[in-house]
């Protein structure tokens, strides 16, 4: 039976990265084939999340190690039915990844089965996009396929095949442990076009939470808070009873804690957010808004939205960021309340140990840090919209 089918394989990748790997992976203990499978995931993960790598600028074993072990990790938690869930819309990669590592470590008998679970996707487009993993969302095909998985892995690990191949792979490097974080922060570093990747991934992110309505809406009732606050992520959205009426509540994480957003067609309100709980009857009671901290109308969201779609203020943001803070890798943006002297909006600029202000003014941005009198700029409309346009790739 042919392994592969007609299906293309992977882009070959760069053959001359390294794979970096620190020395403790291969100490000969029980976990030894894990340590090495795990160095290689976290070697993945740090290209990509770090080195803004693509996928084609990364050694394919590298990748192929990675989905298989992906692979493993889904079907061993939920089966082939979680698997082809969690692949999302990226399934296709990481289907041809994972089969091409599986066929290369010689783990036959697993990969054999995953091409039957891409042939079955192939041919049952929509059953595959109703996989949950989760009971209602399995197809009774998959469920089989699992069985004889668990089988296979009982006979013949993934994990053993996959720490084999790698260890002889020729773009591992080993180093000692002392010197691993300088060779993984080297590698993440000589990416050439990591820094035109980091400015055009800030700017979007930026320009969402300054346009989205969700993100503005709350940002502005956090800011409107008796001490403002700004939101840093906003978690998954709820049903929440406040005052004896449903909502639809989102759980947001600010620079002041925890907290619980209602958003509407008529604006925003933030509550203290009370931890869920057992009680005593063994129900568990969700987490609960507390008392209102802030509130915001529609009206001034869709003006902040507004002002925010015109301006390259997300370009101005980052460009002037890049300056004050040239190291920074994370940041998050939100509004603050308009201030009675200025005219345009205040931004935030959030890194992890202190928040800058951003502010268009007659000269253009300037960005404020939180020493006293530092600034930064001024940076020109013209100059910031450059700037946007000069960070995306083509």
């Amino acid at each position: 039976m042919a392994l592969f089918g007609r299906r293309k394989q992977p882009p070959a990748g760069n053959s001359t990265m390294p794979i970096i790997l620190s020395d403790s992976s291969f100490n000969q203990t029980k976990y030894r084939d894990d340590d090495i499978v795990q160095g290689v995931v976290d070697y993945v993960n740090a290209m990509f999340d770090r080195g803004l790598y693509r996928r084609h600028e990364l050694p394919s074993l590298a990748l192929q190690a990675y989905h298989a072990d992906f692979y493993l990790a889904q079907v061993n938690n939920g089966g082939h039915s979680q698997f082809i869930h969690n692949s999302g819309h990226k399934a296709k990669h990481i289907f041809a990844d994972a089969l091409a590592g599986l066929i290369a470590m010689g783990a036959a008998t697993q990969a054999g089965l995953l091409q039957e679970m891409i042939a079955w996707v192939d041919a049952n487009p929509a059953a595959a996009s109703e996989q949950t993993g989760f009971s209602g969302g399995r197809a009774p095909f998959l469920n089989s396929l699992d069985d004889r998985f668990y089988a296979a892995e009982k006979a013949d690990p993934i994990s053993r095949r996959a720490a084999e191949w790698i260890s002889h792979c020729p773009e591992l490097r080993k180093v000692e442990d002392a010197s691993y974080a300088a060779a993984m922060e080297g590698l993440i570093l000589a990416n050439p076009r990591r820094s035109k990747r980091l400015s055009a991934a800030r700017i979007a992110g930026f320009h969402h939470s300054l346009t989205d309505p969700l993100c503005v809406a709350i940002g502005l009732a956090a800011a409107s808070a008796e001490t403002p606050e700004a939101p840093i992520g906003i978690r998954g959205g709820y049903s929440v009873e406040i005052q004896g009426k449903e909502e639809q509540g989102w759980v947001v994480d600010t620079d002041g804690g925890i907290r619980i957003a209602v958003a509407n067609d008529t604006g925003a309100r933030l509550y203290e957010y009370i931890e869920g709980y057992g009680d005593a009857l063994g129900k568990y009671r969700p987490p609960a808004a507390g008392r209102l901290l802030g509130r915001v109308d529609a009206r001034s969201v869709d003006a902040l939205i507004a002002y925010a779609t015109k301006r390259p203020v997300a370009a101005a943001g980052d460009l002037l960021l890049r300056r004050a803070r040239p190291l920074i890798e994370d940041a998050a943006m939100s509004a603050q309340a308009v201030a009675a002297d200025i005219p345009n909006p205040v931004f935030w600029i959030l890194l992890a140990e202190e928040s800058l202000a951003l502010v268009e003014t007659p000269r253009g941005f300037v960005l404020a840090g939180s020493a006293s009198g530092e600034t930064y700029g001024p940076v020109s409309l013209h100059e910031a919209a450059s700037h946007a346009a000069a960070s995306r790739e083509h």
